[in-house]
């Protein structure tokens, strides 16, 4: 166990935020641009097969939410208790085609912080120009029952009971079926830090909704034993060598709100080849920039599980101006780059 400055430190950090832009007013469109670190934009070698975003398949919402950001609020009834509020933030882009399905995305906040969180790194300005809709939502007590991590949510460190963040997950895609035309086929999750560990957990119990996931600076916090997906699910993990919250090679936990000691980043990838039924593995890595990528393919499903790992980065949303925690990178544009794997699959 590491010593408790280092958790003081990283948690206030992690509460500031991204330091970066507010989000956009409700019901406008976010007018900044995506962010790309000019001096060296690295694509990941995922092996894309350049689906179209969006598909003229058909759906019939009576009304319609129209373009921009908007506040929702759900009631949910967590294992037959009592009912509890909760909030998220839909983006939805102005010029979207009436009646036409398209691509939905999770966006899954870090610890203590929350759902504007991920509105500031460019996500909306992503959302205008590739057409989908994208969901912010708000984590109980800003934490994520990942499995592993983190507290309260997860139930350590606290008297009230772990909470239940997929089912939750749930109750938010079928609010928004009922407002906005959404492919039902292709929906994703994209989280960093906590919010990837949820994404992780999303892939193990709720494949019947998700394609593919894209987890940032996390692993699976979720036992052997409780990772049964149904379906095939594509994974892209992103990774950094030097990260002290999510170690790369495991072992480290904070304690109080964590359930036991991290996997390894690619043991949590391993995991899900496994699980997808993967029979190859290719390396491959970017002429001195840092980044590798270990690609399993021949899944099961048509699906591929990636880990690409950023030697020497911290704990960050990679290819932002700073980092929570840690040396930054810019090589990678994680906004970018988990939409851009993430956009290839759709649920068979």
């Amino acid at each position: 166990m590491r010593n408790t400055t280092l958790v003081f430190i990283a948690m206030t950090v992690w509460a500031s935020g991204c330091g970066g832009d507010p989000a956009p007013e409700m019901g406008k469109s976010d007018p900044s641009t995506v962010r790309r670190d000019d001096s060296s934009p690295h694509a990941l070698p995922t092996g894309r097969v350049n689906l179209p975003t969006r598909y003229a398949e058909r759906c019939d919402v009576r009304t319609p939410l129209g373009g921009g950001r908007h506040e929702r609020t759900i009631v949910v009834r967590p294992g037959g208790r009592l009912s509890v509020e909760r909030r998220y933030d839909v983006y939805i882009p102005r010029w979207l085609p009436r009646g036409e399905s398209v691509p939905l995305v999770f966006y899954l906040h870090p610890l203590l912080t929350d759902r504007l969180y991920l509105q500031r790194v460019g996500v909306q300005a992503l959302a205008d120009r590739e057409g989908f809709i994208a969901v912010f939502p708000q984590g109980l007590g800003k934490s994520w029952n990942g499995g592993a991590c983190c507290g309260p949510a997860n139930g350590v460190g606290s008297d009230a009971p772990a909470v239940d963040d997929v089912g939750f997950i749930r109750a938010v895609l079928a609010d928004v079926q009922a407002v906005a035309c959404v492919d039902r086929r292709r929906v994703y999750a994209t989280g960093f830090s906590n919010g990837g560990f949820l994404a992780h957990r999303l892939g193990c119990e709720a494949s019947d909704l998700f394609a593919a996931i894209a987890p940032v600076a996390a692993v699976n916090g979720m036992p052997p034993e409780r990772c049964n997906p149904r379906h095939p699910v594509a994974v892209l993990a992103i990774n950094g060598t030097a990260d002290q919250l999510a170690p790369f090679d495991g072992g480290f936990s904070f304690e109080g709100i964590t359930r036991g000691a991290f996997i390894s980043a690619e043991r949590s990838t391993q995991m899900w080849a496994k699980l997808d039924g993967c029979r190859s593995a290719t390396s491959s890595a970017s002429d001195n920039s840092g980044l590798s990528c270990t690609i399993y393919d021949q899944c099961a499903g048509g699906v591929q599980v990636t880990l690409c790992a950023i030697r020497g980065a911290g704990h960050c949303w990679y290819g932002e101006p700073s980092c929570v925690f840690g040396p930054n990178s810019r090589i990678v544009d994680a906004t970018e780059e988990t939409w851009a794997f993430l956009k290839q699959y759709r649920r068979r």
